[in-house]
């Protein structure tokens, strides 16, 4: 006998006056944080990577109050527990919210989504624009009712929705993860892979990417800051064309004293001065991912019967099932609007070529899938499923 389980799974040049009061701030926020989580009392329960395309793009940490091997128990344990992430590359809003759609989608009861969406929608919508290599983000359970979400030492939103820390939780260790891998790391119970550890700590933020993301969490402030700018700006260019005016009457007065080819000499020599250097662009922002409880149901809803569909034509290969072999693989479907399959790739193999075969062959059968909802946004749909192979 044998059995196949599928899973779904700028700067703003400010005056140093406003750097250093806020650098300071910043700087006791960073320790006020730091006590704040060693006062919980967390161990680090593992720490495991998310991989896209093959390579990890994100490492994630679970810290509890009770070390557990066990999904159920993480969730349900009433004790101070964190999950954190550290960016491995940059990475857009869209694609960060894309990670929570996909995952909690496929993870959650409708109820519990529906419940959930509004502290969704502020979650990725506090992120204004890209997230840079080394950011931390770290979402802080403090009681049932309270979470703090907070990047880089800063805290940038709370949640006082009741389980909303476990309704993140449940994206990568719910009853269908990104991967196995995944959820084994992270329910390690101390056990934490050293490679996986250190890859976590190799990178940090700096002061002035918090500095960036404290204009995020208090836009007032961004805004006062603007205005100072802006004024100090204008102060300076006021005083720049008064000095101007009065060299262009100092330099009126010599030419006239002067040859025509010294004041040629001049020209020549100011117009091979270099020029200034260019004012760095400001960081653009993203216009903001649109998620309702709406359109979480439906890619819940989309994702459940693609899953289905493309399990009940999977077949386990021969040859694999004589040698007593098992494996574990994950795939990417795109789908266009129509239900057609636009693209179907391997992310992650398989050991054994076999086992990716009979999947990418499972997809190709299945397909077409139904029309997408029009809740659905991004065209092509992409799901990405982890499918194992497993002998019972």
């Amino acid at each position: 006998m044998y059995m196949t389980q599928s899973s779904l799974t700028r700067r703003l040049a400010v005056p140093n006056f406003w750097k250093t009061a806020r650098s300071i701030f910043l700087f006791f926020t960073v320790i006020f944080s730091a006590s704040s989580a060693s006062a919980q009392n967390t161990v680090t329960n593992g720490v495991g990577e998310y991989m896209e395309f093959n390579k990890p793009t994100l490492m994630i940490k679970l810290d509890m109050g009770i070390p557990t091997q066990d999904a159920i128990e993480a969730m349900s344990l009433d004790v101070p527990k964190q999950l954190s992430f550290r960016l491995l590359e940059d990475r857009t809003p869209r694609r960060w919210a894309q990670v929570w759609i996909q995952n909690l989608s496929i993870n959650s009861p409708p109820a519990t989504l529906t419940k959930q969406t509004d502290d969704l929608i502020k979650m990725t919508q506090v992120i204004p624009a890209s997230l840079k290599q080394g950011d931390l983000i770290e979402f802080e359970r403090v009681a049932s009712d309270l979470t703090l979400m907070i990047i880089d030492g800063v805290e940038v939103a709370e949640f006082q929705t009741p389980e909303f820390f476990e309704f993140l939780l449940s994206a990568f260790i719910g009853p269908i993860p990104p991967s196995s891998e995944l959820k084994t790391a992270l329910l390690s119970a101390g056990n934490v892979d050293p490679n996986a550890n250190s890859l976590f700590s190799s990178l940090s933020y700096t002061l002035d990417r918090s500095d960036t993301i404290a204009a995020w969490a208090n836009p007032e402030e961004e805004e006062l800051v603007e205005e100072a700018v802006a004024e100090e700006e204008t102060t300076e260019v006021v005083e720049e064309v008064a000095a101007a005016a009065e060299l262009i009457e100092e330099v009126a007065e010599e030419v006239v004293a002067e040859t025509v080819e010294e004041a040629v000499e001049e020209v020549a020599e100011v117009a091979a001065a270099p020029e200034p250097e260019p004012v760095p662009e400001p960081e653009p922002v993203e216009a903001p991912v649109i998620i309702t409880a709406e359109s979480l149901l439906a890619v819940q809803k989309y994702q459940r019967d693609m899953l289905v569909k493309i399990y009940q034509n999977i077949e386990y290969p021969r040859a694999a099932q004589r040698r007593n072999r098992e494996g574990a693989l994950r795939i990417a479907v795109a789908v266009n609007r129509d239900g057609s399959l636009d693209n179907v790739a391997v992310l992650q193999g398989a050991e054994h070529d076999s086992f990716n075969d009979a999947a990418l062959a499972a997809v190709d059968e299945a397909s077409p899938f139904t029309t997408l909802p029009e809740a659905v946004l991004d065209l092509p749909m992409v799901v990405e499923i982890p499918i194992q192979f497993r002998l019972q």
